[in-house]
């Protein structure tokens, strides 16, 4: 989901990222925190050409300021 939009595959999921890399920002993902079910969410940080330390610096500000290192996400189901 994002912005309230199911994303209904992969594929509608991968046209976010592949959009911020087409416009050659560099972009993170860090994690913050589980859902309801145990699953894993990240959150994705872009910024413009040439952002490279801010975009970091960014993400490591929000990791000091939020308990999300410690967690672990559930084990996953075997296939």
């Amino acid at each position: 989901e994002h912005m309230g939009q199911k994303l209904n595959s992969y594929v509608d999921w991968l046209l976010l990222p592949a959009a911020v890399s087409m416009l050659g920002g560099p972009a993170i993902c860090v994690p913050c925190g589980v859902t309801q079910a145990g699953l894993p969410v990240g959150l994705s940080l872009a910024g413009p050409p040439g952002a490279e330390r801010r975009v970091i610096a960014a993400a490591a500000a929000f990791e000091r300021a939020h308990a999300w290192r410690g967690m672990v996400p559930r084990t996953p189901a075997p296939l």
